[in-house]
């Protein structure tokens, strides 16, 4: 191991020794810094159609040429979800057959809220073909480009007895406050960061965005999905001055802000 790689582990670790000690005082004074979602007075319901949450995060309630509606929050989400999760979820539809449904979900002061999508993408049943980096054109509010995963996935199952097979295409992104990213490594560099150099605790979204199709409509799906991203984003994700890159980069920031 080389000097330069032997000091961001060394740094890694003092930092993930930070963050734990830190954490634990959240009861203590650590402040918690403001979402990167609009969040309201919105309610949001189970699947026996109770209300589970009194707010939620504001998911555009309409859109052009869309039905809305407003699938359920799981009880298996909120059993194992902290408390303190703040949820988002609508479902769009068109009358020629496009789909898309937007779940958000924004932790309070537990990071376990923030988990990994594969696990939940695996858990309803859906198989995972592949993974890639993708880069989004927006214009509103301001020109950037959102740096998101897209994964394409895959669900068999059996309809009139005779086997059924879906596609499905899955984007996701995190957002905080000043942030957004799509890699799970750099989101916990930045939260590390905030925590040492402010006493901040980072209040992380994980947005995503899913649509089923017919097996060889992959690709007319991600487009029309992408289109969709462009279109609803803006409502309801709060600006960000500039779109975070890569986790590499974020360890060279924090060994910089270090040195400074």
């Amino acid at each position: 191991m080389n000097r330069k790689a032997a000091q961001v582990v060394t740094l890694f670790v003092v930092l993930m020794t930070c963050s734990a000690f830190l954490l634990s005082q959240v009861q203590s004074g650590l402040r918690l810094s403001p979402p990167g979602v609009k969040v309201g007075n919105v309610p949001l319901y189970g699947e026996k159609g109770n209300v589970i949450a009194r707010t939620s995060v504001i998911l555009p309630q309409s859109v052009p040429g869309f039905v809305v509606d407003n699938p359920p929050i799981t009880q298996g989400e909120i059993s194992v979800l902290p408390t303190d999760t703040t949820f988002g979820r609508r479902r769009y539809r068109t009358e020629d057959g496009f789909n898309a449904q937007i779940n958000t979900i924004l932790m309070g002061t537990d990071r376990t809220s923030i988990h990994t999508p594969d696990f939940c993408i695996r858990g309803q049943g859906w198989q995972i073909n592949g993974t890639e980096k993708i880069t989004i054109p927006m214009s509103k509010p301001v020109p950037y480009d959102l740096r998101v995963l897209k994964v394409s996935t895959s669900f068999f199952t059996r309809a009139e007895g005779k086997p059924v097979q879906l596609s499905g295409i899955f984007i996701y992104w995190f957002v905080a406050d000043g942030h957004v990213t799509c890699s799970r490594e750099e989101r916990m560099w930045l939260s590390a960061r905030e925590l040492f150099t402010k006493a901040r605790l980072q209040r992380w979204a994980y947005i995503s965005y899913f649509s089923i199709c017919l097996p060889g409509q992959e690709n007319v799906c991600a487009e029309r999905l992408t289109a969709f991203i462009q279109q609803t984003v803006p409502e309801f994700q709060v600006p960000v001055e500039k779109p975070s890159g890569n986790g590499s980069q974020s360890a060279q920031s924090i060994l910089a802000d270090l040195k400074s």
